[in-house]
Parts: C-alpha cells; structure tokens; sequence
C-alpha cells in the first residue's frame, strides 16, 4: 500500500483510494434498472444493423464496437457481447483471457466458421456461452442473446 500523504489532509493513498471504492460501491445501479445491450465487436458493420432492426420496439440497445479497448469501456452487467471470430480470432482469445483472469463476466457468443470450429472448447472454456459455426439469420442471433438475458433473470421489457 502506498503511503504517499494527499495535500496535508494525512490521508495517505490507499486509504484515499478504498474510500472512493466505497463511495463507487453505495452509487452502484441496480441491475434492473440498466437498459439490456447488445455489443457487437465487428471491423465493419454487418450484424450490428440488422440486430439494430430484430430489436426495434423494444428496449434494447444495440451498439457497434470496432476494438476491444472500447469493449471494456461499454460493456456493464447487461450487456451480451456478440463477437465477431473470424475477423480477430488471436484477439477474442486474448480478450476472453483477460476476463477470466480478472474474474469479469461478460456474456458472450462468438460467430465462427468452418475455420474456426476448432476454437470451440477453447473458447467455452474462457467463458463464451454460445459458438454458433453457421452463418446465423437475424432472427436466430436476436433469439441467442434473448435467451442469454432470461437465463441470467435479465430480460429485457
């Protein structure tokens, strides 16, 4: 623990940084109140739209993410995050590790191909709750992450 003092106040750091934890802690939202979303790591837009249209009328939100670097900042405890495989295999693998290391639950599912079939079990194994290998419809991929929000008591109104 750091001990460095703040301004003259003898607080030192770690005290100083607990104490902000805390008050993070007390203004936390309650799950239901968060709006369910729907993340899609993609390089271009492709599922984003057309998940953008599946979920019209309701209140889902539907965002398109082109790093990983902005997944982290929009992701939160609703969010069902559909990632794109075949664009960045090497990427999702090291993101999924990063989550698991740091105990971060993320709902997932990962689009992949014939190609990237093989990753299956890897990709289970760091946390991924769907692996769908053939090229999904609209529909189907709407209905995954419907399914991802009532299992985990979060669905959307």
């Amino acid at each position: 623990m750091l001990t460095a003092s703040l301004g003259g106040s003898g607080l030192s750091v770690g005290f100083a940084r607990r104490r902000i934890i805390e008050r993070i802690a007390i203004v936390r939202i309650p799950m239901q109140t968060l709006q369910p979303s729907v993340i899609v790591v993609e390089p271009r837009p492709r599922w984003t739209p057309e998940l953008q249209r599946q979920f019209l009328g309701e209140s889902v939100r539907v965002r398109q993410c082109v790093t990983f670097a902005d997944l982290r900042q929009l992701a939160d405890g609703r969010s069902v995050v559909v990632l794109d495989l075949d664009a960045a295999p090497a990427d999702v693998l090291q993101f999924l590790g990063r989550c698991l290391r740091r105990r971060r639950t993320i709902c997932t599912i990962a689009l992949g191909s014939p190609q990237t079939a093989e990753l299956e079990w890897m990709l289970r194994d760091l946390g991924t709750l769907e692996f769908v290998v053939d090229i999904p419809t609209g529909k189907r991929l709407a209905h995954l992450c419907r399914r991802q929000w009532t299992l985990d008591g979060r669905k959307p109104q």
